[in-house]
């Protein structure tokens, strides 16, 4: 807490059996692009949404309603 980017943090990792202390500097990352504008917000959102839409509909092409209806098992979700 209270850390920016330049700051140096000391640091504790286990890798291969052996714990190792190290500092390391902090960096800056870029603000996503939408944060502080609403509206550029809502359409990086819709664009992604229809993206997955698209994909989703590649996917699942020429699977009728009652394929996708059909349950593994009694009871069990599909």
């Amino acid at each position: 807490r209270g850390k920016v980017a330049g700051d140096q943090v000391d640091v504790r990792v286990f890798r291969d059996g052996t714990i190792i202390d190290k500092a390391m500097q902090l960096s800056t990352r870029e603000e996503p692009q939408g944060l502080r504008d609403l509206d550029i917000f809502v359409k990086i959102l819709e664009q992604e949404y229809a993206d997955v839409d698209q994909k989703l509909a590649e996917i699942f092409k020429g699977i009728t309603d009652d394929q996708a209806s059909i349950r593994p098992a009694e009871g069990e979700w599909n």
